[in-house]
């Protein structure tokens, strides 16, 4: 029988495997849905393009999550996995293949390139993987970079490679506002794809080689075929990313798919909080949205444009730094930790306040 902390019981494995097992929970997502469903038409277009962005680093974050946090994998190959989905989906559209073709082909890309670099991982951990991912990072980036100076001239040399806008039949996503509902509803089929597979037996497998490899082969689990298939879903959903990126800023070069991407998003696993669902979406949210706060935070003083162009990438950096810090000293678990304490507190209450008198008396 499971539980919650505010004494909420499960009496069923009907109730437990639920997605939104409360009324109020059900509620919550309900009236979530709605207002995303509004909220282009409520903000401004920057807005919406920066909440287009946020979808897309959700859904690399996800994937990010289920090799690094659900099954221990650290990998900073994230942003050639990207690179790769980016650049198969010009390839693709440069055949005349439609956009919602292009797509499945480029997450097919993505899963044969996980089962590539997961096999020689299968002898690598810890540091060792991550130099491995490192060097695959470079090796995509030296392809993807011949290939884009093949495939475009020197004129088109800033633009890099050049996608068309995606032509579903019945509108051309051509304005984020058209782009937003496509990304909101990719995200959410992502998100209820990434909830239901850590519940099912392949993601609990992953779970049991992340605590301790030994103990889960010892209960018959096939450890080789779990970390093999981890990396084919992730880069799946990486290349997807990748492509859905590509597909909505119109171009992409090779410059963008460096390093410090990969690393912005473990920062996004590590801040929001990896081996969870909510969390890496949190620490998406906050990453993405950090260096337009920034930003917004200077035009506010009312910093000149020669100090921003001085002063605002340093500070993004410096902060970005500083808050990973803080939160791997004082707040391991991330964002999540500080949210469920939050959702503890109000599920608890007003029993809590009661236990709390009667501590202090």
């Amino acid at each position: 029988m499971a539980t919650h902390r505010s004494g909420y019981f499960k009496s069923s494995y009907a109730e437990d495997v639920a997605l939104f097992d409360t009324p109020w929970r059900r509620l919550g997502i309900a009236l979530t849905v709605v207002l995303m469903i509004a909220m282009p038409f409520l903000v401004p277009g920057y807005i919406v393009f920066i909440l287009n962005h946020i979808f897309i680093a959700i859904i690399g974050a996800l994937a990010l999550n289920l090799l690094t946090g659900y099954a221990g994998q650290i990998s900073l190959g994230h942003a050639a996995f990207m690179a790769a989905g980016a650049v198969a989906s010009h390839y693709f559209s440069q055949l005349g293949l439609p956009f919602l073709v292009v797509l499945p082909l480029v997450m097919s890309v993505g899963a044969a390139l996980g089962y590539i670099i997961g096999a020689p991982a299968l002898r690598l951990r810890g540091l060792y993987l991550v130099v491995g991912t490192v060097g695959f990072h470079y090796v995509v980036t030296f392809f993807v970079n011949d290939y884009q100076s093949r495939s475009v001239d020197m004129l088109q040399a800033l633009t890099g490679l050049v996608l068309p806008s995606p032509d579903l039949g019945f509108v051309v996503l051509d304005t984020p506002r058209e782009w937003y509902f496509v990304l909101f509803l990719a995200m959410a089929l992502v998100l209820i794809f990434c909830i239901n597979l850590v519940r099912s037996r392949p993601g609990r497998a992953w779970i049991a080689v992340r605590d301790r490899d030994i103990t889960a082969a010892a209960l018959g689990i096939n450890v080789a075929r779990s970390k093999v298939s981890v990396f084919a879903v992730s880069s799946a959903l990486t290349c997807m990313s990748g492509s859905l990126l590509a597909y909505f800023v119109g171009s992409v070069t090779a410059e963008y798919f460096s390093l410090p991407l990969a690393i912005s998003y473990l920062a996004m696993v590590v801040i929001g909080g990896a081996g969870t669902i909510i969390g890496p979406i949190l620490g998406a949210i906050l990453v993405s949205a950090l260096p337009h706060l920034i930003t917004g935070g200077f035009d506010m003083v009312g910093a000149s444009a020669r100090v921003q162009m001085i002063y605002i990438v340093p500070t993004q950096v410096s902060i970005f730094g500083i808050g990973m810090v803080l939160f791997l000293m004082f707040e391991p678990r991330g964002l999540v930790g500080i949210w469920t304490r939050i959702r503890t507190y109000f599920e608890l209450w007003p029993l809590r306040q009661t236990v709390l008198s009667e501590r202090r008396s």
